[in-house]
């Protein structure tokens, strides 16, 4: 097989083809190419920060967990705007507050606005106040922030 890279905005494609000609083209003399749609843009990155929470968590390392699992969840919504809503990045609008917006605006259901609020506040503390989060209160925000994590990767990849 070899491999053709089709970039469609921050959404690619690849085709997948046979070497012989025999067999790229079917019964019916069409091709027989497949094409596959990568997964949402920033997914690579999301997955690992969603890995290294644990690790952080194993570690103690909570003020890291916090901004890692903050960022796992950003960069799924991220993905998905600039998937989905054409986002591109602009340096004099913060794209933190952007996400948030878009997250805001989406009425698929459960609403993650909360979710993505408390997120927030989590890693501001680890990141700019002296204090440590808690890994209960980490922990506590596990589940809904894998929820949501999936369903922007999967928004961004329908």
């Amino acid at each position: 097989m070899y491999f053709d890279c089709i970039h469609i905005g921050d959404v690619r494609s690849i085709r997948c083809n046979n070497i012989t000609p025999e067999t790229r083209t079917g019964k019916d003399g069409k091709s027989q190419d497949q094409y596959i749609t990568l997964e949402c843009p920033m997914r690579n990155k999301s997955d690992e920060n969603w890995r290294v929470v644990s690790l952080c968590l194993q570690n103690g390392t909570l003020n890291a967990a916090a901004n890692r699992l903050y960022y796992a969840v950003f960069q799924a919504v991220l993905g998905y705007a600039k998937a989905k809503q054409g986002y591109i990045y602009d340096p004099n609008v913060s794209a933190h507050s952007k996400m948030w917006q878009y997250v805001a605006a989406d009425k698929g259901g459960y609403s993650y606005r909360r979710v993505f609020t408390k997120l927030m506040v989590l890693r501001k503390t680890a990141d700019y106040e002296p204090e440590t989060p808690t890994e209960k209160n980490i922990k506590s925000l596990m589940g809904d922030s894998g929820s949501m994590r999936q369903y922007f990767l999967k928004l961004a990849e329908s």
